[in-house]
């Protein structure tokens, strides 16, 4: 992981977000980490919407969580009386996010990645179909308990395939 985060108060990100939601809909965030690995990568620029609609498996959501703020990509959402939770997890962790997402936390949903100077709308249909069949897996994967040193092994085929495709799709990236 790159250069550790530095946490700030809660009443900073407050103060940040409220500011970002009078002035316009969408905003730059920058990726410091590689949770998300390999499609977002440390040093790349997000453009989260805080316009967030409906959220459906795969979106990759900014919450705050702990003094930073984190984007993850969603496997489930659930109702809990009448509020909905998200389960989200890194691409590149093993793990899902613990306790879940709650609606309260959301920043907003990243719709658009900046590397280099390059630019990907991330809610065209061929990412949001990408993010569907990555959550997918990942869901299975958790549901199975498939978490043993030899499904890596075995799944590293198909992970391979995946990282190739992202890269593929990146390919087409428009200049910014």
């Amino acid at each position: 992981m790159g250069e550790k985060a530095e946490r700030v108060t809660e009443a900073v990100i407050d103060s940040a977000l409220k500011v970002w939601r009078e002035g316009e809909t969408a905003h730059w965030i920058l990726v410091v980490g590689d949770s998300m690995a390999p499609l977002l990568l440390d040093g790349d620029r997000l453009r989260v919407s805080h316009v967030i609609g409906h959220v459906r498996r795969g979106d990759v959501l900014v919450f705050r969580r702990q003094g930073v703020l984190v984007a993850h990509r969603v496997l489930r959402s659930r109702r809990e009386g009448a509020r909905v939770v998200f389960l989200t997890k890194g691409d590149g962790v093993p793990s899902p996010d613990r306790p879940p997402v709650e609606e309260e936390q959301l920043v907003g949903r990243v719709v658009g990645l900046d590397r280099d100077g390059r630019y990907v709308a991330l809610d065209r249909p061929k990412w949001r179909w990408l993010g569907w069949i990555i959550a997918s897996g990942a869901l299975w994967r958790l549901r199975s308990g498939k978490s043993s040193p030899d499904f890596g092994r075995t799944m590293e085929p198909v992970f391979k395939w995946m990282r190739a495709l992202i890269v593929a799709l990146g390919v087409r990236w428009e200049e910014a």
